[in-house]
């Protein structure tokens, strides 16, 4: 597939950081571009999509499994629950890592849901930007399905959205994004069908469109018709009847094929039945594409010979032929972060196997959306939605293989001027190809200096600069100063550096020709990164050396988690420094190689799941650096951990982590002595001090 519009939109998915919005008519190639950029992109992406079918379709999850949102409506500026947010830990990562988020059917997507995920992005991303600074590749046509919004529910939206549909979207109203329209239509060739198509879809049927689709309601013909056609109808109800009618007709003999379903896989998300009754001599559709053997889904044929584990078809297309089926096995996916490599996995949840056919005398015309037909029986008089008459239309080849079961009024034909304006206003506002240039150049200046943002560094160490002041300088002065002096040469020799390098990159992409091969940019880029991976290797290996051993839990588990994520922060940066001083910078090479950084941290990872008892470690003693008499202070450590067991109290009840550095570094061999040191009182000294002054006299009595 080569066309410009096609051209555009991979160039802005894969080398800008614009949000995309791919649309066009039915059978302009959606599909096949998610398809190929699934194969092709560079960027840690996900794909999702409003229903189960259309997720399994498009080989992701849906909206609401991914994000774990609940069904409700989201009322924007209401207070939500933490029960709604309940996310994992690994999920949690996952999302932080996102470069793109990919919705297909986007059509069907109500306002509230964009708005849900931006305030679950913004807040589990920690960024302000809408969507949590992510990028979005929203796919689908509004002419086609609508989102579904009940009364009850639209009345509680009502006062905060304009329509149901995804352009009403506030967040989406906040962040500036790009539309591009496929127009070269693959499914028809004939143009007068086309532009017959094109004026069900947009609204405009006068006298001479009727005419032309009504001169396809042929009664007699329809009698007549034999077989390879198939009904679509408005309601589940109607292909039902119709479908069962047809079934109960043949005199042939039933056999019914139960569906196999491992893990997890929702009723709602199964693309055929769970138990599927055929006949010899029932009309049947194929529901998978096998390329290699001509079929795809949507393609029509007869029963043959009903098998134990299969079943012959007959079919037509592309010749008379007979086409043994047996099980096909459909995936239920989800997203897990692969830790060896750093990309975002497809996890398979759930399979569901079963024969890939369903009974084709009738389906729905929703169920018939992405598929494609030659020949149709069309009942639309009783169509109730935006755009289901122009999708029955649009599933047939040609205009000849379609078959009016009732002539089209113009009530059928059912359009929203809400989406009529909408298109209007996209369809002036195409990017060209200068304008895609400008975001290429603006995508890599952004990850360029994206390299050399070191906030993600600074934050952790002045929160445990802000945290020694308020809570750890009287038992770790030395330690606190040191994190005060480090914060300030972060903040001198590297984030204002930065600053000033930003500038730097700005100027040499803004006058570059060719940004791979401009040897000037890719110096600076990779000097760059050699002076900050120089700045920041100092800060590394203090940090590795960090302790801070509290009584406070909550001040601890503070301590602890800005330790943690200063250290990860800091491997990170490293990694991606060192691999650009090395290799320089190339985009792709570079998207694909932060990706794994990010995921390639320590080993002491609170995303997995709780140790028990039985094969928890212990985890090492470090010692502060304000202890004079390590050896002392490790046997004073030993004597509480020992207390601790004895007594069945908490560590803090015995002596003060700053009252054993006292007693090690001061070293009192007496009462009075003992009692000198900050944290130990007349009652810890009865309690505990003839234990601790034989511990000392011991160990002085040891030394040369």
């Amino acid at each position: 597939m080569t066309n410009i519009e096609i051209e555009r939109a991979e160039r802005i998915v894969t080398y800008t950081q614009q949000n995309l919005f791919l649309t066009g008519r039915a059978g302009t190639g959606k599909t096949t571009f998610l398809k190929r950029l699934r194969q092709t992109i560079a960027k840690r992406m996900v794909v999702l999509a409003p229903t189960g079918i259309a997720a399994i379709n498009a080989g992701g999850q849906t909206i609401h499994s991914f994000f774990q949102f609940p069904f409700s409506p989201y009322v924007p500026g209401a207070p939500q629950t933490e029960g709604r947010f309940k996310v994992r830990r690994e999920k949690i990562r996952l999302i932080r890592q996102l470069d793109l988020i990919v919705i297909d059917e986007i059509s069907m997507v109500r306002a509230d849901l964009l708005d849900r995920m931006d305030d679950f992005l913004k807040r589990y991303r920690r960024n302000g930007k809408p969507f949590g600074g992510v990028q979005l590749l929203l796919i689908g046509d509004l002419c086609q399905l609508t989102p579904v919004v009940k009364d009850d529910e639209w009345q509680m939206l009502r006062p905060y959205y304009a329509s149901p549909y995804f352009f009403a979207s506030h967040a989406l109203a906040a962040v500036p994004y790009s539309t591009i329209s496929l127009t070269h239509i693959y499914r028809q060739t004939d143009a007068d069908f086309i532009n017959l198509l094109n004026a069900v879809r947009e609204g405009r049927t006068d006298a001479a469109v009727l005419a032309a689709l009504n001169a396809r309601y042929l009664p007699r013909e329809i009698e007549q018709l034999t077989g390879g056609y198939v009904h679509l109808v408005t309601h589940n109800h109607q292909a039902h009847s119709l479908n069962q009618a047809q079934l109960d007709g043949l005199t042939t003999a039933a056999q019914t094929y139960e569906a196999t379903i491992k893990g997890d896989f929702p009723d709602t998300s199964q693309p055929a039945e769970q138990s599927l009754t055929l006949k010899v001599g029932a009309q049947v559709m194929f529901l998978r594409n096998k390329h290699d053997e001509q079929i795809y889904n949507g393609m029509i044929g007869t029963v043959e010979e009903l098998l134990s584990s299969s079943v012959v078809v007959r079919t037509d297309e592309p010749e008379p032929r007979k086409v043994e089926v047996g099980p096909e096995v459909w995936e239920n996916m989800r997203y897990q972060l692969d830790k060896e490599t750093g990309e975002i996995k497809e996890e398979v949840a759930g399979i569901f196997s079963q024969i890939p056919l369903r009974l084709a005398w009738a389906i729905t015309i929703h169920k018939s959306q992405g598929l494609t037909f030659d020949r149709v029986v069309i009942d639309a008089r009783a169509a109730f939605a935006h755009g289901q008459t122009y999708v029955a239309l649009s599933r047939c080849r040609t205009l000849g293989g379609i078959y009016l079961s009732s002539p089209v009024s113009p009530a059928a034909i059912i359009t929203d001027r809400t989406v009529d304006d909408y298109q209007t206003a996209i369809d002036g506002h195409q990017p060209d190809d200068v304008m895609i240039a400008q975001m290429e150049r603006d995508f890599f200046c952004h990850t360029a200096c994206s390299l050399f943002d070191f906030s993600a560094i600074l934050n952790p160490l002045s929160a445990l600069v802000r945290l020694g002041e308020s809570h750890l300088a009287k038992l770790y002065p030395d330690t606190c100063r040191q994190l005060t002096a480090w914060e300030g040469r972060l903040r001198s020799d590297v984030v204002q550096v930065a600053e000033k390098f930003y500038a730097q990159i700005n100027r040499l992409v803004s006058v570059s020709t060719e940004l791979k091969a401009d040897a000037t940019l890719q110096d600076r880029i990779r000097a760059g990164s050699i002076y900050f991976a120089k700045q920041l290797r100092p800060l590394r290996l203090f940090v590795a050396g960090l302790n801070l051993t509290v009584d406070n839990k909550e001040v601890a588990a503070q301590a602890d988690r800005h330790s943690t994520e200063l250290s990860e922060q800091l491997d990170v940066a490293m990694k991606q420094l060192d691999h650009v001083a090395e290799t320089g910078f190339e985009l792709k090479d570079y998207l694909r190689f932060r990706a794994k950084a990010a995921m390639q941290l320590s080993d002491d990872d609170s995303s997995q799941p709780q140790k028990t008892e039985k094969n928890k470690k212990a985890k090492p003693t470090a010692i502060p650096e304000e202890v004079k008499n390590v050896a002392l202070f490790e046997r004073l450590t030993e004597w509480r951990r020992r207390k601790m067991a004895e007594l069945e109290r908490p560590a803090f009840t015995i002596l003060s982590t700053k009252a054993l550095i006292g007693i090690a570094n001061q070293q009192p061999t007496n009462s009075h002595a003992l009692l000198a040191i900050d944290g130990i009182g007349p009652t810890k000294v009865r309690q505990f001090g003839d234990e601790i002054i034989e511990m000392v006299c011991d160990f002085m009595a040891q030394q040369p």
